[in-house]
């Protein structure tokens, strides 16, 4: 069946939701973070896992983008890849004040296609996490170099504080 590049055939969404497998891959995912963090602040959907930078990187304010201080932490600790989404991605500024709205969350999400990632996979980014929380308060933020108007999440430049 074609999968239109993603990996994910013609109604494969209905069977992500009802397949055991990766739901239990994911579950042992949550149970392995409890046990690193002492939290594990995540949402599984679909084929991703949604990690709470804001909750991790308190010390992080949105304006220094504590998603993005995550996703850029998890890649450098185990190349582990995610993306941010939060200030980076939906923070604007006040039509009447100028000043910056930033969303309620700062997530990072990693894509977890469930073809392809074993437990082994789902167990090293674990330790990953472990790592980057161990080091946490290092993480200072980031804050942009170049952002375009629209659409800025895609090609934004950061440089680390």
């Amino acid at each position: 069946m074609p999968d239109h590049g993603t990996g994910l055939v013609l109604g494969a969404p209905l069977r992500i939701a009802t397949d055991q497998l990766p739901k239990a891959m994911f579950q042992g995912l949550g149970r392995q973070g409890d046990q690193v963090w002492g939290f594990w602040d995540l949402w599984v959907g679909g084929h991703a896992v949604y990690l709470d930078a804001g909750a991790l990187l308190p010390h992080i304010p949105p304006y220094q983008f504590p998603g993005q201080t995550l996703a850029v932490a998890l890649y450098l600790e185990g190349a582990v890849r995610g993306v941010e989404i939060g200030s980076v991605m939906f923070a604007y500024p006040d039509p009447d004040t100028g000043k910056m709205i930033h969303p309620r969350l700062e997530l990072v999400r990693l894509a977890i296609p469930r073809r392809v990632y074993t437990q082994s996979h789902l167990d090293f980014v674990v330790q990953t996490a472990k790592q980057v929380y161990e080091q946490k308060i290092n993480y200072k933020g980031y804050e942009f170099t170049y952002a375009p108007e629209l659409l800025r999440h895609f090609t934004a430049r950061f440089k680390p504080l």
